[in-house]
């Protein structure tokens, strides 16, 4: 019995070292940037301009309707037409604490608040994402 093919976003061009900037390919199979070992943490890199073009009216992120995590459908990693939660997540506040950025001298610090969500944390997001591909 062999692994289970897997299917991308087809958006996903790869992965991009937070620190050098170095890209690495779909195919990369490592989990940090080969340059800059365990700090090279990689951000998975997207053609945006080929989402734009597939969202109406070009919007960089469309107003469908749901103001929560699933609006950016386009650009999450999941495969199109990919069945998801119908659990409404995300459209949690951000707060401008004005003491605390007083105090650390940061005038644009702002907090998530996602106390709101289910397990009143932001892993409810990635949960909702494993329980998508699961179901797929």
């Amino acid at each position: 019995m062999g692994l289970p093919k897997v299917e991308v976003n087809p958006h996903w061009s790869g992965y991009r070292c937070v620190l050098c900037g170095k890209e690495f390919g779909t195919d990369w199979r490592g989990f940090v940037c080969d340059a800059c070992g365990i700090d090279g943490i990689l951000d998975a890199t997207y053609d945006y301009a080929a989402i734009r073009a597939g969202l109406p009216g070009g919007e960089a992120f469309p107003a469908v309707g749901r103001p929560d995590l699933w609006r950016f459908l386009p650009l999450l990693p999941l495969w199109p037409g990919t069945a998801h939660p119908s659990w409404s997540l995300g459209d949690t506040p951000l707060h401008a604490p004005e003491r605390l950025r007083s105090k650390l001298g940061l005038p644009d610090l702002y907090l998530k608040d996602d106390t709101g969500l289910p397990s009143a944390s932001l892993k409810d997001r990635a949960t909702a994402m494993a329980v998508a591909d699961c179901a797929r």
